[in-house]
């Protein structure tokens, strides 16, 4: 096993392992689910939180994850990844492979977001770290945490080629950053952030607010550019994300997330369907089948009578649950 230091970024070299296809929903050491059909793992020394690129050396193909889990503890291995983190690499079928992880920012495995007053997270704004009251209130206060801003040259820089792409119709001065904190079902307060149309921007620092002082449970909400723009890979995840430029499927017109005047929330328990003519069903994510009976409980779900539901129709928004030609219970979008 090694460890360098490149460009102010942490390497390491070793063997990576996946987890069992039955520990989907196991408790993690973070305090949440394991979401195996997403892109989470396992480190014995990185925060939780911490995102991690992950290159299988047999055939140079790459996933970012999240650390929300320790080990793996045997010898040589440095990280264990979910299922479908180990499918995208080639790994399932052989169990091991030879990795090389780079940290996705800056590595402060000196600091811990797990606890304590630490603000190193949200002076760099670490979206998917978590964070305490403590740190919060040495950091400025809630206020502080919850605003809109233009975008920062570092995000923009970010989302080239990934969720923005060169176009006549959204420029940069359009859209705008939003910071926000949300809780999970592990009790903790986790980092969000966003890119949004600037005519919705302070209205959803609004909702995320109340959806925060509600502790209503959102799993993640990182850029989908963590994902490469990958609208499948970030929904398998459960990542809850607005803008990312792109057409309707099948025709020219904008979708209401490449003006970024749509929202989507907890994706992978909230899915796209559309019922085709020949009796099949088209699901988004694919894995979600099970979620798209409403009739069921289950951790995330939107309704009618849920808060997330209440404050974005009563903001002027539009739930893609009560459409009657498909069915996209994550999909909140702006009327006009």
């Amino acid at each position: 096993m090694l460890l360098v230091s490149m460009s102010g970024m942490s390497q390491q070299t070793g063997k990576a392992t996946h987890y069992a296809k039955y520990m989907h929903n196991h408790k993690t050491a973070s305090g949440s689910r394991l979401n195996n059909y997403g892109y989470e793992c396992a480190h014995k020394k990185h925060p939780f939180g911490t995102m991690l690129r992950v290159r299988n050396l047999n055939n140079n193909k790459e996933v970012v994850v999240k650390v929300v889990d320790r080990g793996p503890y045997a010898k040589g291995k440095i990280i264990d990844l979910t299922w479908q983190a180990a499918k995208d690499l080639g790994m399932i079928g052989h169990g091991v492979a030879p990795v090389i992880i780079t940290v996705e920012g800056k590595d402060d495995t000196s600091s811990t977001t797990d606890g304590g007053s630490d603000i190193t997270p949200l002076n760099q704004w670490t979206a998917g770290a978590t964070t305490t009251i403590e740190a919060i209130n040495a950091f400025g206060g809630l206020d502080k945490c919850f605003e809109a801003e233009e975008i920062p040259d570092n995000v923009w820089q970010r989302m080239q080629d990934k969720t923005y792409k060169e176009n006549p119709y959204i420029k940069r001065d359009d859209l705008r950053h939003i910071r926000v904190l949300h809780w999970d079902y592990d009790n903790k307060i986790h980092i969000g952030e966003m890119i949004c149309s600037e005519k919705i921007a302070d209205t959803l620092v609004k909702i995320f607010r109340q959806l925060y002082d509600a502790k209503y449970p959102i799993q993640r909400m990182v850029l989908p550019d963590v994902y490469d723009a990958d609208d499948e890979k970030q929904m398998r995840d459960n990542n809850t994300s607005c803008f990312c430029y792109r057409a309707i499927a099948g025709t020219a017109k904008l979708s209401k997330h490449a003006r970024g005047l749509a929202v989507d929330i907890n994706t992978l328990y909230n899915p796209y369907y559309k019922d085709r003519t020949d009796g099949t069903r088209f699901i988004q994510p694919a894995i979600a089948a099970e979620y798209c009976n409403r009739d069921k409980t289950f951790p995330y779900k939107i309704d009618t009578t849920d808060l997330c539901y209440q404050l974005f129709t009563s903001n002027g928004f539009e739930w893609g649950g009560s459409w009657t030609s498909c069915k996209d219970f994550q999909h909140f979008e702006l009327k006009e």
